[in-house]
């Protein structure tokens, strides 16, 4: 079964009304008039349940932008991300971008932030933490895509609504996770974790020949409230990132023959004044010392 809720997480599963349903002649012309569709209160749950399960298809204002070339663009983009050569496990199974921006969600203001290094916490990331990774940027076309433009402020506005805020800090990663019949893909290779960050958004772009890539969301404790397999592009998961923790089992190729290819794109969403990139160890944390990272 494709989707198992363990306890009662907020999930965007119904049509918007017809009121709220545009008619668009192009990506170009209406991507940035794009909204999600709110009227079912389901990113308020976020108070509540810790997370909103969902799809593109039933939350932006009309299904056809999953239709454009922006969105094909945006998917076909991830032929061409760099290696991540940070994997302390040596593992060759990740490829990564990415870009920094802020957004002013009053003055509906997106733009680009000061590139820096990407930090976590070894509390937070045990096997990658405590080191400065330099991740190559998105690419022009996807960097400029309308149609991510739309969705950081379609996001970024109804996030700003339940926390209550006005600008984010968004840092947009871009990842492929790939496998073969000799050795298998880890989407999320330092096991059950959270992000450091106050929102995270899993957005599935692209799942080709996959067997697994399971998620697994927990509780603050650490006891699973919430799973489901994101099979189609434009699945998504919100997680209230310092009340939950998340993981995702290995991927292998469903033919047994060919690669398998399973594409991400992570935005996490921090307030601009506050805490950035997982800094700081949480409480009771053990911490764990490491080698130096591959060259």
């Amino acid at each position: 079964m494709e989707t198992t809720p363990l306890n009662s997480p907020h999930q965007i599963g119904s049509d918007p009304p017809a009121h709220l349903v545009p008619h668009p002649s192009s990506d170009t012309i209406l991507a940035p008039r794009l909204a999600l569709s709110l009227h079912d209160g389901a990113l308020a749950g976020l108070a509540r349940d810790f997370l909103v399960s969902g799809s593109l298809k039933h939350a932006l204002d009309h299904p056809r932008y999953l239709e454009g070339e922006a969105w094909a663009h945006l998917r076909e983009s991830c032929d061409d991300l760099p290696l991540d050569v940070y994997m302390r496990d040596g593992g060759r199974y990740r490829r990564r971008r990415l870009s920094r921006f802020q957004f002013d969600v009053t003055g509906n203001v997106l733009r680009a932030a000061p590139p820096r290094a990407y930090n976590q916490s070894s509390a937070i990331n045990y096997l990658n933490g405590d080191i400065d990774r330099h991740y190559e940027p998105l690419v022009p076309a996807v960097y400029h895509n309308p149609l991510l433009d739309a969705l950081l402020r379609a996001f970024g506005r109804a996030l700003a609504v339940v926390d209550g805020v006005d600008r984010w800090q968004v840092n947009v990663h871009q990842a492929r996770i790939t496998a073969t019949p000799h050795d298998i893909g880890k989407p999320v290779p330092e096991g059950v974790h959270r992000d450091g960050t106050r929102y995270s958004l899993l957005l599935m772009l692209n799942r080709i020949n996959v067997d697994g890539g399971h998620s697994i969301v927990h509780d603050n404790d650490k006891r699973p409230v919430f799973e489901r397999t994101m099979t189609d592009p434009g699945d998504f998961i919100i997680l209230l990132d310092p009340l939950t923790y998340h993981d995702v089992t290995p991927i292998t190729p469903a033919d047994g023959v060919n690669a398998a290819f399973r594409d991400m794109l992570v935005v996490e969403f921090n307030h601009l004044d506050g805490p950035q990139d997982g800094a700081g160890r949480l409480p009771g944390a053990p911490h764990q010392p490491h080698a130096a990272p591959p060259r």
